[in-house]
């Protein structure tokens, strides 16, 4: 979490005089509301239960049965003031937002599905034109009272009965809005309407079944995706990637011509349909039904009552944390730029207690311009695997996440690392599995094509595209390669992998038809947790 953005959140959302962010929330919906602040924490903390039970009372099938729980709602005043305010992290990726439009000179800003208006209030408070727009009255009005309450000024549009108008913002955000939304394809539409030319839009979104939230109703990004450029919309440029690293898509309105933006809306539907992205259908009632990937039977890699399958990385630091204590001296071969995902949430808290468990962490890697940007390890060595400058038994756990693919010679690497180890030192390793989709695709391609390949489809520059060789991937060559390392008491667990590529069409569709197989075949699942022991 950017500790400067979390700030900039909680100072935009406190009342004066208030210092703790959910005690401010809690007072808001107090004074407006007229009832106690225990009644509104009590409120908040069942929200999201009865949140459903709202949506499940009625039919929800046509889109004014859907926009008809939005009109009426009462509970989702109370999540959203409780989730703005318990979920700092999360949120802080607003500012991260603000952020991009300041540097893009934008003064005229449109929150469109603008809920309680916390956004607008971060937008208003660095000197934005702010407009608010939503279909719930019961928001708009308490969005109004709060900006009212802090002596900001706005505009205020309810979309049943007012339009926006034409080419007025120069920035535009929907976030955590397009998963509510029955026909995106409107919404984009005036959305794009709009837009000045030259502006942004920023937004984000969640497909599939959210059994907690069943007004969540997008299951697949098809319908975002397909109406983009037909309503004048690109994508935006390299400036745009630290948003993009938060999970945001940022496009911009174009100067083409409306031939153009018909010839691609037309490209689009076809490259969007579901004979070529993954989908899937919905209940008469806006529920989900049909595929759901990932459902937990007992498979070690799936969260308990989650559709996805828990994410490798998850799996790797809980293991890896199982093996620390104050007397551990750990070391990361192939630290690389940090020691935990950027995109993991959570990912400084998980840093920090990770590193707060083990006497001393030390980083190695061959990469000297990765290491430069490394602040996660206390000591950063620029040094290659099969030769480390360090004495025999000088650590008691050595991992390395994602980096024996790229090693072309995995036996003098494990035997150098083993003799680094002391006796009952631990091994753990993540590494992609040798029948997973993405390593048989990696495989085919050359790797003189994967920088251009990779930076296209993720979000990594082509200097963090290195070669692989997967020469440690399969379980049977990683059992052989570590007992002639040395090693012993080993195991190779194979984990499942989430679906990853649901952005990309064609290739969403391949992946998750792969990990419904690898759900039934673990031969197939994306990654291998490998464990060893000096003995």
């Amino acid at each position: 979490m950017n500790d400067d953005n979390a700030a900039k959140w909680r100072e935009a959302l406190l009342l004066p005089g208030e210092n703790d962010l959910i005690e401010s929330g809690l007072l808001e919906l107090s004074e407006y509301l007229g009832v106690s602040r225990e009644e509104a924490r009590c409120a908040c903390e069942n929200a999201i239960a009865d949140s459903r039970r709202e949506w499940e009372s009625a039919l929800r099938q046509t889109p004014d049965q859907i926009v008809d729980f939005y009109r009426r709602t009462q509970s989702y005043l109370f999540e959203h003031v409780w989730w703005h305010a318990s979920d700092v992290e999360t949120n802080a990726a607003n500012v991260e937002v603000l952020n991009y439009a300041l540097r893009r000179g934008a003064r005229e800003y449109l929150d469109f599905g603008s809920g309680i208006g916390s956004n607008a209030i971060l937008f208003a408070k660095h000197g934005f034109r702010v407009t608010l727009a939503d279909v719930s009255d019961t928001m708009l009005g308490f969005a109004q009272w709060r900006l009212e309450r802090r002596g900001l000024r706005a505009q205020f549009v309810n979309l049943n009965r007012q339009q926006l108008l034409r080419e007025r913002f120069d920035f535009v955000t929907a976030v955590d809005v397009c998963e509510h939304l029955s026909d995106p394809d409107v919404e984009i539409s005036r959305i794009a309407q709009s837009l000045k030319t030259g502006g942004a839009f920023v937004f984000n979104h969640r497909v599939g079944p959210d059994e907690e939230r069943p007004m969540h109703i997008l299951m697949t990004t098809a319908p975002l995706f397909r109406s983009l450029r037909r309503n004048g919309l690109r994508e935006a440029g390299v400036e745009a990637r630290p948003l993009r690293r938060l999970e945001f898509c940022v496009v911009e309105r174009g100067e083409q011509s409306r031939l153009e933006d018909w010839f691609y809306g037309a490209y689009d539907r076809l490259r969007f349909s579901e004979i070529f992205v993954n989908g899937a259908r919905r209940k008469a009632n806006g529920r989900p039904m049909g595929n759901r990937v990932g459902n937990r039977v007992g498979n070690r890699g799936s969260d308990s009552g989650s559709n996805r399958a828990r994410h490798p990385q998850r799996i790797y630091f809980d293991r890896v944390k199982q093996h620390l204590d104050r007397k551990t001296r750990w070391l990361d071969v192939g630290c690389g730029r940090q020691l935990t995902p950027w995109w993991m949430k959570g990912q400084a808290e998980v840093e920090a207690d990770l590193k707060s468990r083990a006497q001393s962490l030390i980083g190695v890697d061959p990469d000297f311009a990765a290491l430069g940007d490394n602040r996660s390890h206390p000591l950063r060595i620029n040094a290659d695997a099969a030769r480390l400058p360090f004495a025999d038994g000088s650590f008691d756990l050595v991992t390395s996440n994602m980096v024996f693919e790229h090693v072309e010679a995995p036996l003098s690497s494990l035997k150098e690392i083993r003799r680094a180890l002391g006796a009952g030192g631990r091994l753990i390793v993540l590494t992609p599995n040798w029948l997973d989709i993405v390593t048989i695709a990696a495989r085919i391609v050359p790797n003189r094509w994967h920088p251009a390949v990779v930076s296209r489809i993720e979000e990594r520059g082509a200097a963090d595209v290195y070669p692989t060789h997967f020469r440690f991937n399969r379980p049977a060559t990683v059992e052989r390669i570590l007992r002639e390392a040395g090693f012993g008491n080993w195991s190779v667990e194979l984990l499942e992998h989430p679906d990853v590529y649901v952005h990309v069409p064609v290739i969403s569709r391949v992946e998750a038809s792969w990990h419904r197989l690898a759900h039934r075949w673990p031969a197939l699942r994306g990654a291998l947790l490998i464990e060893a022991e000096v003995p």
